[in-house]
């Protein structure tokens, strides 16, 4: 009887769809298939969607993996826009503001010795002011001294020369879940170049993540509103 039943409901759809030409829906038979429906995936270009159509239609069901693909290509999309946005935005929430947070406490990485050196030493040759002198470069093509492509890119010695800040292998490398404490320890890094610190181990990076996100933390149970660097 189940057979029966499922060939009816397959013979009932097939016939569905042709004259409604509304794409795929969940049988009894296959409870997986879900395919392309009316409302579109946030995020999704009409090219993509026709894609998925197509699959629907097509191939009975469509392709998961590939439907899985596009969709993370499309939430890909976004935060990549969400990294530009909070390099080059100008309210207070953008990352200039933020980086002032460690140019105004001195004394913010007291417990690694070594990374509070670098922050002084920063400091003393005027970081405080050339965060707001330093231009954002984004790029797809951010490639140091070593011919790789880079999230971040600044030259040695160089004080308020442009970052290079790309999106891309910036969402690669902290992706899907970046945090704020991220970037802020990735461009505190670069701008440590700048003042001719190589940071090699990224300790500095590290000390700079892990201080911001216990404050963040911090003030967030304390219920502070917290500047979200990446938001809608």
């Amino acid at each position: 009887m189940k057979t029966i039943y499922c060939l009816l409901g397959v013979y009932i759809f097939v016939q569905s769809a042709s004259a409604a030409n509304t794409g795929l829906k969940r049988t009894m038979c296959d409870p997986d298939v879900n395919v392309a429906s009316s409302k579109n995936p946030k995020g999704l270009s009409d090219s993509k969607l026709r894609i998925l159509s197509s699959l629907g239609q097509d191939r009975g069901g469509g392709d998961a993996k590939l439907m899985r693909s596009l969709i993370a290509e499309s939430k890909r999309d976004v935060l990549v826009k969400q990294v530009v946005d909070a390099f080059m935005r100008n309210d207070a929430t953008n990352i200039r503001n933020t980086l002032g947070w460690f140019s105004r406490n001195r004394a913010i990485l007291k417990d690694t010795p070594a990374a509070q050196a670098i922050l002084h030493n920063m400091l003393d040759k005027g970081f405080a002011s050339d965060i707001y002198k330093t231009e954002f470069e984004i790029s797809k093509s951010c490639i140091d001294s070593r011919g790789k492509n880079k999230a971040a890119v600044a030259t040695i010695n160089a004080p308020r020369t442009s970052i290079c800040i790309n999106p891309d292998v910036i969402v690669k490398d902290f992706g899907p879940y970046i945090q704020d404490s991220d970037l802020v320890a990735l461009i505190m890094h670069e701008f440590s170049h700048h003042y001719g610190h190589m940071d090699a181990d990224h300790s500095f990076a590290a000390a700079v993540a892990q201080v911001y996100q216990e404050d963040s933390e911090r003030e967030n149970q304390e219920g502070s509103p917290l500047n979200y660097l990446l938001r809608d």
